[in-house]
């Protein structure tokens, strides 16, 4: 198989560190940034810190399956071919168990972050737009995914459950990556300043990679299993997917917050147009996020203006989604 480079347990000990440390990094990063401009701990953060914790413990079941479970080499086998079992195997057993569990959480805590996080952006009072709809459906069939697959993951499922899990994971990373682009796609601006903003929230898009390449695995996999007839090699042919389910859940959280990193950076300038970290006037707060300011409407509410101090300022109202552009061009 193209996956061989896996099967070495030195890969298997390099990849579960990286793919700990490198959310952890993430994490760290959007913590601080959020530090800088006085803004509070949300449901968003919370829920990628769980899914970081998750994350974590993923990569330590793999350190363990590696050391004492024997997971990328071949398993032990009798003269019939069937597999002996040692406690490396038992070892194994239970290390894939707790990462079929962890796996749906992560996953979960991750996409569900990144919604509240585009309700906080996108969405103010109760008008029942197709956004509210959208986030509203999307929130149901997400935690139904993560506990359904969860509890399924228990009683160790079926393959077509785990082909079920593969697919409608990459369907609701889809989902979750397209919600706000009709709302972008509205704003008066010109295609490059619009493309610039899209950017911005696409890139989720390596979460959406990464599941569907974890999908395709796991389609292998299954396949590769039953061409076995019953004697498969369990260690060796589980090492892909359960490498695989590392990698996407660290890539996850990275993707969720990238998106919130923007007051480390300095501005971005897409052609004559910039965007600032602004500021409340009125609560002298700063915006939780930096796209995005708070402006009075004159109606006991609130704007969502995105652009910066000096900028293009969008404006959304609360009794229309409509869309108006204020302002000049920051040059």
């Amino acid at each position: 198989m193209a996956l061989s480079p896996f099967h070495r347990p030195e890969a298997l000990y390099s990849i579960a560190v990286l793919f700990s440390v490198l959310p952890t990094v993430f994490v760290l990063l959007r913590l601080h940034a959020r530090r800088m401009i006085k803004a509070p701990i949300s449901w968003d953060d919370w829920l990628v810190l769980f899914a970081l914790f998750t994350c974590i413990g993923l990569s330590a079941a793999i350190v363990v399956d590696t050391a004492l479970g024997n997971l990328g080499r071949h398993s032990l086998r009798d003269e019939y071919g069937h597999t002996i079992m040692t406690q490396a195997f038992f070892i194994h057993m239970h290390a894939n168990t707790t990462i079929r569990c962890l796996t749906p959480l992560t996953f979960g805590a991750t996409k569900l972050s990144v919604l509240f996080f585009y309700r906080r952006i996108f969405h103010h009072g109760y008008n029942y737009s197709a956004f509210d709809l959208a986030s509203h459906s999307l929130f149901v069939i997400t935690t139904g995914w993560t506990i359904g697959f969860f509890v399924a993951n228990i009683f160790r499922c079926t393959d077509a459950t785990y082909l079920a899990q593969a697919y409608l994971d990459t369907a609701t990373d889809v989902c979750i990556l397209v919600l706000p682009m009709p709302i972008l796609w509205k704003l008066r601006l010109s295609t490059k300043k619009r493309f610039g903003l899209m950017s911005i929230f696409l890139l989720g898009a390596i979460t959406t990679a990464a599941s569907a390449w974890r999908a395709a695995i796991q389609h292998t996999l299954i396949k590769e299993y039953h061409e076995g007839r019953g004697h498969a090699d369990v260690f060796y042919i589980l090492t892909p997917s359960i490498i695989s389910a590392v990698i996407e859940a660290a890539l996850g959280i990275v993707g969720a917050c990238l998106p919130l990193l923007r007051p480390l950076v300095r501005p971005l300038h897409l052609g004559d147009m910039r965007f600032h970290v602004n500021w409340h006037r009125r609560s002298k707060k700063v915006s939780e996020f930096p796209l995005v300011k708070k402006s009075g409407n004159g109606t006991g509410g609130t704007d969502d203006t995105i652009g910066g101090e000096q900028g293009h300022v969008v404006t959304y109202t609360k009794a229309y989604p409509s869309v108006t552009v204020t302002g000049r061009a920051h040059t």
